[in-house]
């Protein structure tokens, strides 16, 4: 990334950044999970290594571990692709395709959203129609 301009007290000026940049890079690097809202940014194809948590155990595990841009759930693969940035949110907007052993299985459009809650805190979410769960850290063991 390349910045020209300076910084002021007033935010960053100059040509090729937003006002917000650098303030926006600094709290990323200090955030908790800032390498976390780093790999958003700089690896948006690959999960590997978080897991979609699903609060509890049921057809399938509490976490559901993702392989580059795709997750195993009960009946379905399903894989993320084509990704859109978002202006002004930290997120992706994928199409999600399942892959069943039977007809019509689910898809449609995910959001990966990358937020710091009011401590600070960074929180990466899978948010669909049906539901919003949080991507953490597969856990180890």
């Amino acid at each position: 990334m390349h910045f020209t301009g300076f910084v002021t007290r007033a935010g960053w000026t100059g040509k090729g950044g937003s006002a917000w940049a650098v303030p926006l890079a600094i709290a990323a690097l200090l955030s908790p999970l800032g390498g976390l809202h780093g790999a958003l940014q700089a690896q948006p194809r690959d999960l590997t290594g978080m897991c979609l948590d699903n609060l509890d155990d049921g057809c399938m595990p509490r976490y559901l571990p993702f392989q580059g841009l795709s997750v195993d759930f009960c009946e379905e693969t399903c894989q993320l692709e084509n990704p859109v940035d978002l202006r002004d949110l930290d997120g992706r907007l994928y199409d999600m395709t399942c892959l069943a052993d039977y007809p019509n299985p689910p898809g449609g459009r995910v959001l990966i959203l990358s937020q710091t809650d009011h401590r600070g805190r960074g929180r990466l979410w899978f948010i669909d129609r049906h539901v919003t769960r949080e991507i953490v850290p597969c856990p180890r063991g």
